[in-house]
């Protein structure tokens, strides 16, 4: 009886290690797509900023309304995504479900606006985007919520 129970014990204490180690790696496979995201939109613009996105994609900012479907933020950004408007953003925190197939990010961002002839505009805010994994096992953005916050004076700011 003992030794069933401490084989049961050490099979039960392997599994949660294995599910620690696979969720650890899962939240870095989601702070890797952060970043990647990042990177994309940084050198794409709208481009980059929609391969991201899920089919199914939602981005709620305080204005405009909510945008449904990657058709429709790919619309959307195309208009904001010009010449003189960068965005930059970092994660700060990460996690994922138990499942392995739903994470988040929460972060910061800070979005340059420098129409030609105009003086350079700065704002910054904090974000949280929920990830997806697809059918081919690549994370999706499959909702992003944004909002400024006129208190930061600059990503890694101390609040």
């Amino acid at each position: 009886m003992r030794c069933t129970t401490a084989i049961g014990l050490a099979l039960s204490l392997s599994v949660a290690c294995t599910i620690q180690q696979d969720r650890a790696g899962a939240r870095a496979a989601i702070r890797d797509a952060e970043l990647a995201f990042a990177a994309a939109t940084l050198e794409r613009g709208a481009d980059g900023w929609t391969e991201f996105m899920a089919d199914s994609a939602v981005i709620i900012r305080p204005h405009p309304p909510p945008l449904h479907g990657r058709a429709a933020i790919r619309q959307y950004y195309s208009r904001v995504f010009t010449p003189g408007f960068t965005l930059l953003w970092r994660p700060i925190h990460t996690d994922v479900a138990q499942s392995g197939e739903l994470g988040y990010a929460i972060g910061e961002w800070e979005a340059i606006t420098k129409p030609a002839g105009t003086p350079r505009q700065v704002s910054y805010g904090r974000y949280v985007t929920i990830w997806q994994k697809d059918a081919r096992g690549e994370w999706k953005v499959l909702l992003d919520i944004g909002n400024p916050d006129s208190t930061m004076t600059g990503i890694g700011s101390e609040q």
